[in-house]
């Protein structure tokens, strides 16, 4: 396998914040759009072998199974898009700085290309995966219609909060902007959702059945408060929680 990693960075250079900035600019000295970095990005990765090492060396490169790694301040809806259109495995990697000795780096989003992973064969023999281990769009195929219909206003209003993205994890969905500000999962037997949230559960009025401490209760996915969304009414009382969630993410 080939593995190259990439960084805006590379492709140019833009006036205020070459990570995040809007007016990014190729090697031929296009303007690039920030909701196509990602694209020109793995175009650039794909060619600088050649470039860097010369035609020679890049024919010697097995590009019959490349992986891009991706790294950037952050990632808009629009980037993981473009991911989701490239033919091949890439991984986006956001870093953080503190001070001037220490970087980390965090896995923002996978995405398999042209792998599809709905046709990979179980090996016989093997069990089904327990329904405690299903994946939230699976999960979803099951409920009703009405908690169907709920999760996508659920989702259209967190997305709508401003540049963040989701990715479906094992056990919910990740909504993030540096970090997560969202993790949302599917109760089939309670036709419910739960979000947890990074809000510090002391500064609102706990309400039974609607929010909840989680900080020393253990649960899948990020945050401090649980709140649990049972109808569109439940869904508006929350806003107000979810962009506290959505700035703290900043």
């Amino acid at each position: 396998m080939t593995l190259l990693v990439c960084s805006a960075r590379s492709l140019g250079s833009a006036p205020t914040d070459p990570d995040l900035g809007t007016g990014l600019v190729n090697h031929d000295g296009v303007n690039v759009s920030r909701n196509d970095r990602v694209a020109v990005t793995l175009a650039g990765a794909l060619h600088a072998p050649e470039q860097r090492l010369g035609r020679v060396a890049a024919e010697q490169v097995d590009w019959s199974n490349p992986r891009v790694v991706c790294i950037a301040a952050d990632y808009t809806r629009y980037d993981l898009a473009a991911a989701g259109m490239s033919h091949h495995r890439v991984d986006m990697v956001v870093y953080r700085r503190y001070g001037d000795d220490l970087v980390t780096l965090e896995l923002a989003a996978s995405v398999a290309g042209g792998c599809d992973s709905s046709v990979a064969r179980r090996p016989e023999g093997a069990r089904s995966a327990s329904p405690a281990r299903r994946a939230v769009s699976e999960v979803l195929t099951q409920v009703g219609g009405a908690v169907q219909e709920l999760y996508e206003e659920l989702d259209a209003r967190l997305l709508d909060l401003g540049e963040g993205h989701s990715v479906e994890l094992q056990h919910y969905v990740a909504y993030r902007r540096r970090r997560n500000f969202a993790c949302v999962r599917v109760l089939a037997r309670e036709q419910t959702l739960v979000v947890f949230l990074r809000v510090d559960p002391t500064t609102v009025q706990l309400v039974p059945g609607w929010t909840r401490d989680v900080r020393k209760i253990g649960h899948h996915g990020t945050g401090e408060l649980e709140v649990r969304i049972a109808s569109v009414e439940d869904l508006d009382r929350s806003m107000s929680l979810l962009r506290t969630s959505y700035a703290a993410a900043a």
